[in-house]
Formats: C-alpha cells, structure tokens, sequence
C-alpha cells in the first residue's frame, strides 16, 4: 500500500555543523495530491507536522469546524487567514470572513463553498503546502 504523505524537505538550511549553518529544520510531511489527501481523512487526527492550514482544511472536510477554526484562529500566516475566511463564510459570518480576505490580501471570494474550499486545497498542495 501507498503511504498517504510523502517528505517535504525545506532546502537552503545547512545544519549547525557545516560552515555558515543554522539550525537544521525538520522534515515535514504532505500529502502528495488531492487523492492522497482525501485518503487521510479516515484517521483519527491529520499528521501533526501539517501546516495549520492544511490541517484545518482537513478537519473542515470532516465536517469539524470547530476544529478547524481552532487551528487558525490566530492567523499569523497568509494561508492561515486564508482559510479562517473560508471557515467564517462557511460558517454564515460575512462579516468576519471579509476581515479575514482583507487580512489574506485576497478578494472575498463568493463562490460555492466546496469549490473555494478544493481551490485552496489544491493550491496548497501545488506550493508544498
């Protein structure tokens, strides 16, 4: 069987003990498409080395918004107040989803939720997550 998630080497860090190094960061797992990601919402939690934001897109497709929420509620990152609006539009709050678009630096999108949601998805994953 396939695993569900493939490494994800952050490159252009050096470790600590070669020449001009920093600390060296750790490998971080993504799903390597939809399908993959898709496939990983039957465990019971998304991998914990996940990024936020595809973490709580994860939850959000296991209809667990709260969850969801909770992981970007903060929205420190571009991609995480990213999908806090969605999850504001999702939840009905327009208001509060257009704070969060403006935060983004994206246009409120006004689509179909699932297509908003699979766009984000598959953009993330493009990027590495």
């Amino acid at each position: 069987m396939a695993p569900l998630v493939r490494p994800l080497r952050r490159g252009g860090h050096r470790g600590l003990d070669e020449p001009g190094g920093r600390a060296h960061l750790p490998e971080m797992s993504a799903p390597i498409d939809e399908t993959e990601f898709r496939r990983s919402l039957v465990a019971d939690a998304p991998p914990a080395d996940w990024p936020a934001h595809l973490r709580a897109l994860w939850h959000d497709a296991r209809g667990e918004w709260q969850a969801a929420h909770d992981l970007v509620n903060e929205g420190g990152s571009p991609a995480e107040c990213r999908v806090h609006a969605y999850l504001h539009r999702r939840e009905g709050d327009l208001a509060n989803a257009d704070y969060w678009y403006w935060r983004a630096r994206v246009p409120a999108d006004r689509g179909p939720l699932d297509v908003e949601r699979d766009l984000l998805l598959r953009r993330f994953l493009a990027a590495g997550a």
